[in-house]
């Protein structure tokens, strides 16, 4: 890009290699140590005057860049949730970061010289809640907010003959459904699921769209796990080992969207009092692969080393829970 005044800019952007995610979407991941090389020998070429990066790396990965490649004048970090207040100088580079969720709004200045040089650089941050509201901004957003549930909304899933209850125990839980849902799209021989996932019952009638997003949120996709019978033995004393502990664990990230992890619910899964496991009421064959319906989630939350570690895990993209549970909803319960 230009400046009114002819300075020429040059913006790059590298991300986070997330790699078991983002082959499932067709896209290559290449090592940011060969492609900063190269992109930055685009930008040289190109006659750039100034060159920024838009980091989504983390804090950590923006000062080790900023160490390597002082070539760089900005970089606009993010990934990490870090806040510079008056940005950082590492190097000759500026740092910049505005934290996380709109909390704060950004502003980078650069001065250039008449040869288009950079001779003065700063970043600062300000709180939006600092920020004067303009008359319509408040309309604005609504109507955004608006236009989106009536999006939602125009979309009809299904017809409940009774509520679906956020209670695991009750008779017509939510998650009860949900298991049969993920068992029945992973194709598995068991499911299991965790309370907080559920955020809201689904009332008796009609239910939308709206209705299961507000219900349940996440970035989460169902996940296909294979293990053998002794895996499946020690992936199941892991979650009974964690049960009391993430029944009220407050849990953020990795796709969560919810409060607490909750209580774990299986499908499909029994244990007794010495520890034997059966799998839809047969004992556990220790040499015999079994299919879990499980979730991508907890494959990336610390709790359940085993899936990481023996699970041969496919997640199952594109379809996020909800979308899976939606589709399942209008089958049983067509209107």
């Amino acid at each position: 890009m230009k400046t009114k005044k002819g300075a020429k800019i040059g913006i790059l952007g590298f991300t986070a290699p997330y790699i078991l995610t983002y082959p499932l979407m067709g896209w290559d991941i290449h090592l940011m140590q060969t492609e900063v090389p190269k992109a930055l020998k685009r930008m040289k070429d190109a006659k750039c005057d100034a060159i920024i990066l838009l980091s989504h790396l983390g804090v950590s990965m923006d000062r080790l860049l900023a160490k390597q490649y002082p070539e760089i004048d900005v970089i606009i970090g993010a990934h990490t949730h870090h806040l510079f207040v008056k940005g950082e100088m590492d190097n000759g580079v500026l740092l910049a970061a505005a934290g996380k969720y709109g909390h704060y709004v950004g502003t980078i200045d650069l001065q250039l010289d008449d040869h288009n040089k950079i001779v003065k650089k700063s970043a600062y941050t300000t709180a939006t809640a600092d920020l004067k509201e303009k008359k319509k901004d408040s309309e604005w957003i609504k109507a955004q907010i608006d236009r989106g549930n009536e999006i939602l909304d125009d979309k009809k899933i299904a017809k409940l003959p009774f509520d679906l209850s956020t209670d695991f125990e009750d008779k017509h839980s939510f998650i009860n459904e949900a298991l049969q849902a993920t068992q029945e799209y992973a194709d598995a021989d068991a499911a299991v699921l965790s309370s907080g996932l559920f955020l809201k019952d689904l009332s008796k009638g009609v239910i939308t769209a709206r209705n299961l997003h507000e219900a349940m949120p996440h970035a989460i996709h169902v996940m296909q796990t294979t293990l053998t019978g002794a895996n499946v033995w020690r992936l199941v004393m892991e979650m009974e080992k964690n049960r009391s502990y993430l029944r009220r664990h407050l849990q953020k990230g990795m796709g969560f969207r919810g409060k607490i992890f909750g209580e774990l619910v299986y499908r499909g899964i029994t244990v007794d009092e010495k520890r034997n496991v059966y799998i839809n009421g047969q004992e556990l064959e220790f040499d015999k692969p079994y299919k879990l319906a499980l979730l991508d989630h907890y494959l990336f939350v610390p709790f359940f080393p085993t899936i990481e570690i023996v699970g041969e895990n496919k997640i199952l993209y594109p379809k996020f829970i909800r979308n899976v549970i939606a589709d399942y909803l209008s089958k049983k319960y067509p209107i």
